[in-house]
């Protein structure tokens, strides 16, 4: 759903070839590394969460909700960990980035669906100006969804980023899990 963002931690490289070539492969160098990997990978989740919360992005919580990181996970040449945004929510790209302006399906004014949604937990029925749409009376939480869809047809979405603040906002002490974890392998030899 989004483009992939990678740290580069300089180093790591040469310290991820060393445990491959191990044979006496061990906790001393291995768990340091590991355990940052897995810190990282959750910082980097926490504050995704974070940043949806504090930008007023949290409606139903199924955004929210999406955002996961996985296990640590070991390639041939990488040690890495999946932090996951939005799988399966459409409107999850549109809420980081915003959108021009579209037509979205008409449908996703009903209830249940993500813009009547919107309008019922937020509680902005009455609140926004509707006209009267088609010829039988609406309630009032759906003309609210429908004025807001008519609005993204002809303005499109403002942006709500909470990925790419996230990586500024964690890469300092991202940086610091990884500079105490080599510190602990150099001090275990």
């Amino acid at each position: 759903m989004f483009d992939e963002i990678k740290f580069q931690i300089e180093g790591l490289d040469e310290i991820v070839k060393l445990i491959g070539k191990m044979s006496d492969f061990n906790d001393r160098i291995y768990v340091p590394i590991w355990n940052a990997m897995g810190q990282a990978g959750k910082l980097l989740e926490d504050q995704i969460k974070q940043n949806l919360t504090d930008n007023d992005s949290v409606v139903t919580g199924d955004l929210r909700g999406s955002v996961s990181s996985s296990e640590v996970q070991m390639a041939e040449n990488a040690i890495f960990v999946e932090v996951g945004v939005g799988r399966g929510l459409s409107y999850a790209r549109a809420v980081e980035y915003g959108t021009r302006p579209h037509t979205p399906p008409l449908s996703v004014t009903e209830p249940g669906q993500p813009l009547y949604e919107f309008v019922r937990v937020k509680g902005i029925a009455g609140k926004v100006r509707t006209k009267r749409i088609g010829k039988t009376k609406k309630d009032e939480i759906q003309k609210a969804a429908r004025a807001i869809w008519a609005h993204i047809r002809r303005s499109g979405t403002k942006a709500y980023p909470y990925v790419r603040p996230a990586f500024e906002q964690t890469k300092d002490r991202i940086k610091t899990l990884f500079e105490e974890a080599v510190e602990k392998i150099l001090t275990n030899f």
